[in-house]
């Protein structure tokens, strides 16, 4: 497997993981909606960030990669609490599991 195609794989999984955690956080209700503001979200702030590193990349490459290491790491504790509210819904027994039964 080629460089590019592990990285595109990686990028799917990941992309994956975190819309099936967005279901697990949403009432199957509205989960519709959930997604579509997901969506919307991730695009805008795609394109804000796609920008934002073009703009770099024609100035400086070391800001180019400061900047990709600084949102990255800026996104841990995010995922962090993500990953908390869900481990302690489980715990209280309302996890995807209980949904489903």
């Amino acid at each position: 497997m080629s460089t590019g195609a592990a990285k595109l794989a990686l990028r799917f999984v990941l992309i994956i993981g975190v819309v099936n955690l967005f279901a697990d956080l949403t009432y199957e209700g509205g989960r519709s909606t959930g997604f579509g503001l997901f969506d919307t979200g991730f695009g805008i702030a795609w394109f804000l960030g796609s920008t934002a590193m073009g703009l770099l990349d024609d100035r400086s490459i070391p800001g180019l990669v400061a900047f990709s290491v600084a949102l990255q790491l800026a996104a841990l504790p995010v995922f962090g609490a993500a990953n908390a509210g869900l481990t302690a819904r489980d715990r209280a027994g309302g996890g995807a599991e209980a949904d489903a039964g």
